[in-house]
């Protein structure tokens, strides 16, 4: 892992079959551990594609918020996002 150095977005269905929510949480302590930057973002009741409006709207403004805080702009009306 020592070779990535560049932000990183997890965005994880809690109820996802196809990449379990405990491999996303474990990536994230991984890039923590190594102190890359990045924001890990857990959706309840959603699997491998989210489908709920709700969460492709907050995964979308998450999605932007992250390229606002790595490139250095704030998009109106989205809101902010943390990096670890």
């Amino acid at each position: 892992m020592n070779e990535l150095t560049c932000p990183i977005l997890l965005l994880q269905g809690l109820d996802d079959p196809v990449v379990p929510p405990s491999q996303s949480a474990a990536i994230a302590a991984d890039l923590a551990a190594y102190g890359i930057r990045h924001a890990y973002i857990a959706f309840e009741g959603e699997s491998h594609g989210f489908r709920k409006a709700e969460t492709v709207i907050a995964s979308l403004e998450a999605e932007l918020a992250f390229y606002g805080r790595v490139f250095g702009f704030t998009p109106p009306g989205v809101p902010p996002i943390e990096l670890s």
